[in-house]
């Protein structure tokens, strides 16, 4: 077992007895209150994150503030997999080892492969998915088996850490700004919802709609099916070429305890200090350049 200088458990999967689990906190991106709605569940094909809840001892499938779309069973999936069903030869989203290590199961009920995309299955399983619904109010965990209710159903008996999902349908969000795809696909923080766009290719005023990827990107051809929200704010804390630019409350001059040692230290480990230059998590977590202040688009 591993603990960090203040004697937290650093891995509970590894943990026994009565530990103290550390989680990265993702960053929130409620800037005021919204209209949510309650109940979901996610879909038990989704693939996993990499970013494993030592609270609730499962994976990850959906960070928070992430579009979701309900498929025609029910299930809540990231809104992005509709552009990878209407363009199945070109999908994005792909399983990876590590749901081939942790035994997911397609839409199709059959054990998944490395590379296999995730529609791939929806003709056999008949499964289409419509416009979107909202964002998520909080990380999703993975499908806990059965009917995600049974108790005697569930994939570990008795263990269902989060039974329903709550979407946010009417909202003010914040999310942070990366440059292009590419940055969007390597966060830091993996799967992290993120907004795509160059340092002068958006404005207050443009629309969102999102990728395949399901993340926010700029809609050219606003549209009630595809339309998601609009930006209100825009704001840089880098420059193109990644300095940091303008103020940032003082945080710069910060003074932050630095762990673990700084041959190991990743993003992921850092507070917003002088380490930083002030950057808090949306820019560290997400390597980005700003932060866009949107408004939801509830139809």
């Amino acid at each position: 077992m591993s603990y960090d200088q203040f004697n937290r458990l650093q891995n509970r999967k590894t943990a026994a007895g009565f530990q103290i689990a550390v989680n990265d906190i993702t960053p929130n991106n409620s800037h005021s209150p919204g209209f949510n709605i309650t109940g979901f569940k996610p879909a038990p094909y989704l693939p996993l994150l990499s970013r494993f809840d030592e609270e609730k001892y499962t994976y990850l499938v959906m960070s928070s503030g992430l579009p979701v779309a309900l498929d025609s069973k029910g299930q809540l999936v990231p809104a992005g997999l509709r552009l990878d069903l209407a363009n199945p030869a070109t999908a994005k989203v792909k399983y990876t080892q590590l749901d081939v290590t942790q035994g997911v199961l397609n839409a199709a009920g059959k054990p998944v492969t490395v590379g296999e995309a995730v529609v791939a299955s929806f003709a056999t399983a008949g499964i289409t998915i419509k416009s979107h619904i909202g964002v998520l109010f909080q990380n999703t965990v993975r499908h806990a088996g059965g009917d995600n209710v049974d108790p005697a159903k569930l994939r570990n008996i008795n263990l269902n850490p989060q039974p329903v999902v709550t979407v946010v349908r009417d909202a003010h969000m914040q999310y942070p700004v990366v440059a292009d795809a590419a940055k969007a696909a390597s966060t830091p923080m993996e799967g992290l919802a993120v907004a795509i766009a160059a340092i002068d290719g958006i404005q207050p005023g443009d629309f969102l709609t999102y990728d395949a990827n399901s993340k926010f990107v700029v809609d050219t051809a606003p549209s009630l099916a595809n339309t998601i929200a609009q930006v209100t704010a825009v704001r840089q804390f880098r420059d193109s070429t990644g300095k940091v630019v303008n103020s940032h409350n003082g945080l710069e001059h910060v003074i932050a305890p630095m762990f673990p040692n700084a041959a190991t230290r990743s993003a992921m480990d850092q507070v917003a200090s002088k380490e930083t230059q002030g950057m808090g998590s949306y820019i560290t977590y997400s390597d980005g350049w700003g932060v866009l202040e949107i408004s939801l688009i509830n139809r």
